[in-house]
């Protein structure tokens, strides 16, 4: 059982450093615990986790995605069950 990882690296629980040659089964090109990956989270976090209605960070996501991709005209954020 895995139960931390940093860069290229895993400790199991019985802290036991093995590399990690599977790339977190992603394309988890930054590795694992990516200090400028986690200050992003964090910092979306702190502004509300839920806030029940499109944000300023879906918006620009959304514009990214229409700019990227010539066919796709309008991105709409839903929830779905």
């Amino acid at each position: 059982t895995m139960a931390r990882g940093e860069g290229a690296r895993l400790w199991d629980a019985d802290g036991r450093e093995y590399r990690d040659f599977l790339g977190e089964y992603t394309a988890g090109l930054f590795g694992h615990s990516e200090t400028r990956i986690l200050a992003a989270a964090q910092a979306a976090m702190a502004r509300g986790i839920n806030l029940a209605a499109a944000g300023r960070d879906e918006g620009r996501f959304a514009k990214l995605i229409v700019d990227r991709f010539p066919s796709i005209e309008r991105v709409r954020f839903t929830n779905s069950g």
